[in-house]
């Protein structure tokens, strides 16, 4: 994180489905810049502006925000929620996150709820994933 109140996110999002006759894929990268509006030992609070990228077939980028919320629980166990919006080709584009994350050092676990809106597409999942903080 640079400064005391800003931090960059850069998240890559790959999706793939099969279906009978062909396989689709949907690609969503995110450059966000966060502005932690709290900041305690036990709530992180921030809001994002940047840009995300659908890749594939659609090939376009757009303006992006964001906003969220981390409670540290108990050392090393903390709860998050985030939400990403954009809007490409006049169609929403969004990722809303409920996770519980495992802290090791830079490096944290998480497992969780996802859900997606992609155009007209809602998908609701469950979620596992590894980050870095630097």
């Amino acid at each position: 994180r640079f400064l005391k109140r800003f931090s960059i996110d850069f998240g890559y999002l790959y999706l793939t489905e099969k279906s009978n006759f062909k396989r689709d894929y949907f690609s969503l990268y995110s450059a966000l810049l966060k502005y932690h509006r709290i900041r305690t030992q036990n709530l992180d609070a921030w809001f994002s502006l940047g840009v995300m990228h659908v890749g594939y077939d659609v090939n376009k980028s757009g303006f992006g925000v964001g906003l969220g919320g981390e409670l540290f629980v108990k050392k090393p166990v903390s709860l998050l929620f985030s939400h990403k919006w954009t809007k490409i080709n006049n169609e929403e584009v969004n990722n809303t996150k409920m996770l519980l994350k495992y802290h090791i050092r830079r490096y944290h676990i998480s497992s969780g709820y996802e859900h997606f809106k992609i155009g007209v597409s809602k998908i609701n999942t469950f979620s596992l994933g590894i980050g870095a903080s630097f």
